[in-house]
């Protein structure tokens, strides 16, 4: 599945210079959440550029147009032919992978998508920030009653950079089967980002999965977007004088760790509250994103074992260990030599050693100044050995580290009997997971006393803890 959901529809779709060439087709999401584009015709229509060109080299599609049963206009991007089949006397059948889709615009050939603002709905995310709750209440003595209420807030907005404005807004709808038996509100909190001139598409989405990810790391889940819309100055619907944004809805196919069939939970457990950080919540998303393209990396491999796929716990391992190097890389210029001696090292092994070993050596002195892993683990764990257990713990926790990433990356026999395995390879996993969450803490702009507090208090961190 998708979890944008995105709608299946029939209509009448073409290519932007080609207005005149309407064919049938059906839009629809596969078994694997992509989204799919079905044609009963030829694009290009039956012209020799089109008949003529080989399966194995079809036309470019970048863009696709098109009208939807129900008279919405839609703009199908980033499209490539999966499949093209040609029937004589009949009808060719094509089917086209689509990226991503908006309804309600059209886009001509060569026009950039771009829009001011985008706006994200997410179960996940409306539950942390716990926004515009709906307060219950019953009473259970004479007269017994009960009442369902709710007040819509004030959108808020904090200011996350000189050109990016975050917004946080609630909606609600009520529902009732009959007003004699049953009542119900339901409520939504959208996040937005909103930016002085027009953005690409692709640059909305990522500042959007940018934030989500903060969120994924606070809930300790990932989060899929349930809606994303964006919106620009000039698609509008004028009542009363006023001037009112339309929404142009947006679908895209997954294909990063927000993964369609990742799983939430029904209790949040987060490391910190939405209220922890509401009056600072600006400076936070802003720190988060600040570093995110720096730790872009490290963020890619943690949030890789948090996806929900069923993976190998060894392929866990080495997901988290790659993860802390890579992390300390971005975080440290530190090296075993300072540059000057290290040149100095390197000027001495190239005079002295023979020219038929020159090969050899080469490769191991370009990386002979890297950090060892081992290095790395004990940096990284410098400023949280309280919560580890004291420096004795750790070096045992590092020594096994090691020597398990050791044996499952080079399998040399001599370290099977160090290698880690079951219950203390979970261990060392949750160690590993939760020295990065640490780490993440400090990226949102905690201070270092700030994230040993916070760890002290989280219950699925304290639980976490209590495993290793």
């Amino acid at each position: 599945m998708n979890s944008l959901s995105p709608p299946e529809f029939q209509g009448y779709f073409w290519l932007p210079d080609h207005e005149n060439t309407k064919i049938p087709g059906r839009c629809y999401t596969a078994n694997d959440g992509r989204i799919e584009l079905e044609l009963l015709g030829t694009l290009l229509g039956d012209g020799p550029l089109e008949l003529g060109m080989s399966l194995n080299q079809p036309p470019e599609i970048k863009r696709i147009l098109g009208l939807t049963q129900k008279g919405e206009y839609v703009t199908l991007e980033d499209c490539f032919y999966k499949n093209r089949n040609y029937s004589i006397g009949g009808y060719p059948l094509s089917t086209i992978h689509v990226s991503y889709f908006l309804i309600g615009c059209h886009f001509d050939k060569g026009e950039p998508i771009e829009f001011e603002e985008i706006r994200s709905y997410s179960d996940a995310v409306n539950d942390w920030l716990m926004f515009a709750p709906i307060k219950t209440s019953m009473s259970y003595s004479s007269p017994y009653s009960g009442e369902i209420s709710f007040s819509v807030p004030e959108t808020l907005e904090w200011i996350v950079s000189d050109e990016l404005i975050m917004n946080m807004q609630a909606s609600f709808c009520s529902s009732s089967t009959s007003p004699h038996r049953d009542a119900g509100i339901t409520q939504k909190t959208k996040v937005g980002f909103k930016y002085p001139v027009k953005r690409t598409i692709k640059d909305l989405l990522n500042v959007m999965g940018q934030f989500n990810d903060f969120v994924a790391f606070v809930v300790d889940q990932i989060i899929s977007p349930k809606e994303i819309e964006v919106y620009t100055e000039e698609n509008f619907e004028e009542l009363n004088g006023k001037k009112y944004p339309l929404p142009i809805k947006v679908f895209y196919s997954p294909n990063n760790h927000s993964s369609p069939q990742s799983s939430r939970n029904a209790l949040l457990t987060p490391l910190f509250q939405f209220e922890d950080v509401r009056e600072k919540f600006g400076e936070t998303v802003s720190s988060w994103l600040g570093n995110y393209e720096k730790f872009k990396s490290s963020f890619n491999l943690y949030f890789a074992t948090k996806s929900g796929r069923n993976l190998y716990l060894v392929n866990r391992f080495l997901m988290l260990t790659q993860a802390m190097e890579a992390l300390h890389r971005s975080l440290s210029n530190e090296t075993p030599f300072t540059q000057e001696d290290y040149l100095r090292l390197c000027s001495i092994l190239n005079k002295e050693v023979p020219n038929e070993f020159k090969d050899w050596l080469k490769p191991r002195l370009q990386y002979g100044n890297e950090m060892s892993l081992r290095n790395r683990l004990k940096s990284l764990l410098a400023d949280f050995e309280s919560i580890y257990g004291g420096s004795k713990k750790i070096k045992g926790i590092v020594d096994k580290v090691v020597d398990t990433r050791n044996y499952l990356t080079h399998y040399d026999e001599s370290l099977k009997e160090k290698e880690a395995t079951g219950k203390e390879l979970l261990k060392l996993c949750l160690v590993l997971e939760t020295l990065f969450q640490l780490h993440m803490t400090k990226f949102c702009g905690f201070s270092i006393k700030e994230v040993i507090k916070l760890s002290e208090e989280s219950e699925r961190f304290k639980g976490k803890l209590k495993c290793v």
